[in-house]
């Protein structure tokens, strides 16, 4: 792919096939949520995403202790949104082991935000009645230049 520098922009651009991309990799990290607990959604929100362009999902990954209840009836579902409604990615614990730390990891498979947004949140989601989770972790993204 043929790389160019925008000065009008400041970022050094190529073409995907699709659309035009940064080179450069935006790293938002959210930091450890301890013992969500509660029955409905918690939310993580990170307000410095930047709204000038429409990010571009590469990786997610997030980190997860959970208690000593962690079955297949009672489990967490942990989502990536943006702007606090649209889900780019969800994963689940319900085939994970009590009192297991595991690593979610994912770099394929989301639905991009579709213009800009403010902030990335993870919401966890508790079905039946596991014990609390303790999560975090970071999206990294591009930004979609035109």
């Amino acid at each position: 792919n043929d790389r160019y520098f925008r000065t009008d922009l400041g970022f050094l651009c190529y073409y995907d096939g699709t659309r035009w991309l940064t080179t450069e990799t935006f790293d938002v990290s959210f930091r450890l949520i301890s013992g969500i607990a509660a029955t409905v959604e918690q939310y993580e929100a990170l307000v410095n995403v930047g709204t000038d362009y429409k990010p571009y999902v590469l990786r997610w990954e997030q980190r997860a202790n959970l208690g000593a209840t962690n079955t297949g009836a009672a489990y967490w579902d942990l989502y990536l949104r943006s702007g606090g409604a649209t889900t780019i990615y969800q994963v689940t614990t319900s085939a994970s082991g009590p009192s297991s730390s595991i690593n979610l990891i994912t770099s394929s498979g989301f639905t991009q935000p579709a213009a800009t947004i403010q902030y990335f949140n993870i919401s966890a989601v508790k079905n039946g009645a596991p014990t609390p989770i303790d999560t975090y972790g970071y999206v990294r993204y591009r930004y979609v230049v035109t």
